[in-house]
């Protein structure tokens, strides 16, 4: 029997439009399928001719300028673009950010590499991961690793038994913090630096003569504690006969106070000396900092404190003051000068003091770590000596360094 399309019964023809509607949306679907997969191809760096071409049709149509576009683009690596800066002006800045703090965030782009954004040109951040502290030496260490004094942890409640939270108790019933990362953190190499530097020098002319430096640092720092050693060895002979024979340590420990530009420092010294009448000579201060100027090209760090002298040679011991002045200037990406001033009264003979300069330029050779070429001076001023002393030491000294 046929019908004409007047006279069909009425299920036929909503089964029909049934029909149309749904390939209508398969249509749709294939259609979207086919964006989607376009998109895909042109992220990834597909080269299929048909959606490059609709790519490129697609960008030409945005504005931008045909000659520039390239599909074959390689992708970056997700693993360098985990965190995301959404400025004031609404842009959005992909990366790593490598470190931080209240002035600025220093993020690794795959493309700029370096970048260093003001913390007011910031409106929000969203990161791959939470930002891992570090544990520095001087910060509060419990029987369950290294707490920072600021930790956030502290004084924070946990819901749940012990068992649940898997957190030990102390003796007075608070949970303490359990990080087994933080033992790790001393030893880790992500929060210490170290220099090795060298300096010979001969000469054979009338005299002969040879001269040798050997240095060492090693510091680490943490956001609320730094500890820094180093040491340095002088030798000098000249026609086969010594003439000098130095050896110097240090070590420093500051403890920053949060929030703010003051800190505590505790500094101690060894030096020997062959050819001085006190031989050996220790030394100790302990006392308040505080940074002058705190940027990233330039820091300027005062300490004020007070200790003691002991010197075996001529056995006394001498109470004293100390007023240093600390300083370390970034010339540019290559060039940077370092130093510290100090100034050391006697408390029971203010006309007996000691003034010590230290300071260095160095460039380096690599504009990350690695090799550099550095020159130095060290004057040591003593203004009452014993007999058979000299008032002024005075060293010069230029050679390599390596730091890692």
């Amino acid at each position: 029997m046929k019908y004409s399309a007047a006279s069909k019964p009425r299920w036929t023809r909503w089964n029909g439009y049934h029909r149309l509607v749904g390939a209508f949306l398969l249509l749709l679907a294939h259609q979207v399928s086919l964006a989607g997969t376009e998109n895909a191809t042109s992220v990834e760096g597909g080269n299929n001719a048909e959606n490059s071409a609709l790519s490129h049709e697609l960008l030409v149509t945005r504005g931008y300028d045909p000659s520039s576009i390239n599909l074959e683009t390689v992708p970056s690596d997700p693993k360098t673009v985990g965190d995301e800066v959404v400025l004031a002006d609404g842009d959005v800045i992909r990366g790593t950010i490598t470190s931080e703090d209240e002035n600025e965030v220093v993020l690794l782009h795959p493309v700029f590499n370096e970048m260093r954004i003001p913390r007011d040109r910031i409106v929000a951040i969203r990161r791959q991961a939470p930002p891992r502290r570090g544990a520095g030496f001087g910060e509060v260490v419990t029987g369950a690793g290294v707490r920072p004094p600021n930790s956030q942890t502290q004084g924070m409640t946990t819901t749940g038994t012990p068992a649940e939270t898997g957190k030990p108790k102390s003796d007075d019933g608070q949970e303490e913090t359990v990080d087994s990362d933080s033992v790790d953190a001393l030893i880790n190499d992500d929060y210490w630096t170290f220099v090795l530097g060298t300096a010979f020098g001969y000469v054979q002319n009338v005299n002969t003569e040879l001269n040798v430096r050997l240095s060492a640092q090693a510091e680490h720092t943490s956001e609320f504690a730094r500890l820094r050693l180093s040491g340095a060895y002088f030798l000098n002979s000249s026609n086969d006969t010594i003439v000098d024979n130095d050896f110097l340590f240090n070590t420093t420990q500051d403890w920053f106070v949060p929030d703010s530009n003051w800190s505590i420092f505790a500094t101690g010294t060894y030096q020997w000396d062959a050819f001085e009448l006190w031989e050996h000579r220790i030394s100790g201060y302990i006392g308040p900092g505080y940074k002058l100027v705190d940027r990233p090209e330039l820091s300027l760090n005062m300490r004020v404190g007070a200790g003691a002298t002991y010197e075996y040679g001529i056995p006394q011991t001498l109470p004293e003051a100390l007023i240093s002045m600390e300083w370390s200037w970034e010339v540019d990406d290559r060039q940077s000068l370092n130093g510290v001033m100090s100034y050391v009264p006697d408390f029971t003979m203010i006309e007996q003091y000691r003034l010590e300069f230290n300071g260095e330029w160095n460039f380096r050779l690599q504009k990350e770590e690695g090799l550099s070429f550095y020159m130095g001076v060290r004057n040591q001023f003593q203004s009452i000596v014993p007999e058979g002393s000299t008032e002024n030491d005075l060293r010069l000294f230029g050679g390599v360094k390596y730091e890692f």
